[in-house]
């Protein structure tokens, strides 16, 4: 086949990719339950020569099996898309151009050692620019635009993310804003800090919420550090709002990502709540006016932007309790804010609202409409967002008869 070709059937690939991650999920078990029993016998003080060695290349024998049967199951996407695009239903060889294919889909690497070892050799250009304080908008450039294959592979993006650490996070989108904001302008600097939430975002995928056990039949690949989200959800100190850049550059990097939705809704509750909560006491700007992000220098705009990504974690954030709030919810936190706080005017708050009161799920839905019928019947109702009426018509057009229950059966 020609370079820059590629031929193969969608359907079988696909059926290859879902027939491969079943019989990786049953070899997982029994690596499982091999390491567990030589760490049992290391601890009991009993050793088998070479056996906690034999459950380590097991385990990793099983990563790269997933790794690669996942890695097909994307490429199989990209071929069914490219079909689609064309006409085509899939159940035939097709060749495409690389280039074609790489439109549909972001395949990503099929060998997990090298996608990890891309990672690493990134992750160290990347602290040595982060180490050199003439570090220029190209050399930035050229250090994303190496990251290109890997931005949607988990391996890649979570061996990246642990290497750099929250702090490396942080400390590239300053750089961004330093060196590349003042060459590129805006869209060019969002545009890098893109990049690294694309990457978190596929990172962040990978996390396993505490206390979840695996899926029986599942397999499941190698997952985010627990320590790296606890640090992003609020071990990492941004310090003060209005001072230090580098809380509006966390919020930068967040309002360009898509966590899963537990995620999303700790670090509302962490870094935002704390905000709206502050500002119900002094009347002051919810978000900062640093001349360096532009539009987008917005903390808690940024972080609303965030949520409103996920309809679950807006709904979930709302009805939440903020820590040392009394009897308050996030829902009338933000009900009660003055749109000429945010630099978008409310738009996004609007829409994290909306999705919540108007949510498919009855009992999200609920939830949330009881909440913001709370605040606003309460003795400080405020509603100075002008986003906000619709949003919440939004909700009372997606659940009448929830609301005649209320008006007739009592609140």
């Amino acid at each position: 086949m020609a370079r820059g070709i590629s031929s193969a059937d969608p359907d079988d690939l696909a059926l290859y990719s879902q027939r491969g991650l079943e019989l990786d999920a049953a070899l997982q078990v029994r690596a499982d339950t091999l390491a567990t029993a030589a760490g049992d016998l290391a601890r009991s003080g009993e050793s088998v020569a070479g056996l906690s060695g034999y459950a380590e290349s097991l385990t990793d024998l099983v990563l790269d099996w997933i790794h690669l049967d996942q890695f097909a199951g994307r490429v199989a996407d990209g071929f069914l898309a490219c079909a689609a695009s064309v006409g085509c239903d899939g159940t035939a060889l097709l060749t495409v151009t690389d280039a074609d294919l790489a439109r549909f889909t972001h395949a990503g690497y099929a060998d997990r050692d090298t996608a990890i070892a891309s990672a690493r050799s990134v992750a160290s250009d990347v602290q040595a620019l982060l180490d050199d304080p003439g570090a220029s908008a190209a050399d930035i450039e050229a250090v994303l635009a190496r990251t290109d294959r890997g931005r949607y592979d988990p391996a890649f993006a979570v061996t990246f993310s642990e290497r750099i650490g929250v702090d490396g996070y942080v400390g590239l989108v300053g750089r961004i804003r330093q060196a590349v904001l003042p060459h590129g302008g805006d869209d060019e600097a969002l545009a890098a800090v893109g990049v690294l939430g694309t990457i978190l975002t596929t990172a962040l995928a990978t996390a396993i919420p505490p206390g979840t056990p695996p899926s029986p039949g599942v397999p499941h690949a190698v997952a985010i550090d627990a320590a790296f989200v606890r640090d992003l959800v609020s071990g990492y100190d941004t310090g003060n709002l209005q001072t230090e850049p580098e809380a509006t550059d966390l919020s930068v990097l967040l309002s360009m990502t898509d966590p899963p939705t537990s995620i999303a809704v700790d670090i509302a509750n962490a870094r935002l709540s704390p905000i709206l909560y502050v500002a119900t006491l002094t009347d002051t700007p919810l978000d900062s006016n640093d001349p360096a992000w532009l539009g987008h220098s917005g903390v808690v705009t940024n972080y609303a932007t965030m949520l409103a990504r996920n309809p679950d974690a807006c709904a979930k954030w709302l009805v939440a309790h903020p820590d040392d709030v009394d009897g308050a919810t996030n829902m009338s936190l933000v009900l009660h804010q003055h749109a000429d706080r945010y630099l978008d005017d409310g738009r996004s708050f609007a829409t994290v609202v909306e999705n919540a009161v108007a949510h498919p799920n009855i009992y999200l839905r609920h939830d949330s409409l009881n909440a913001a019928i709370t605040a606003l019947a309460g003795p400080d109702r405020i509603l100075d967002n002008p986003y906000m009426p619709a949003a919440l018509a939004q909700g009372a057009a997606a659940d009448m008869a929830h609301l005649d229950h209320l008006t007739n059966q009592g609140w």
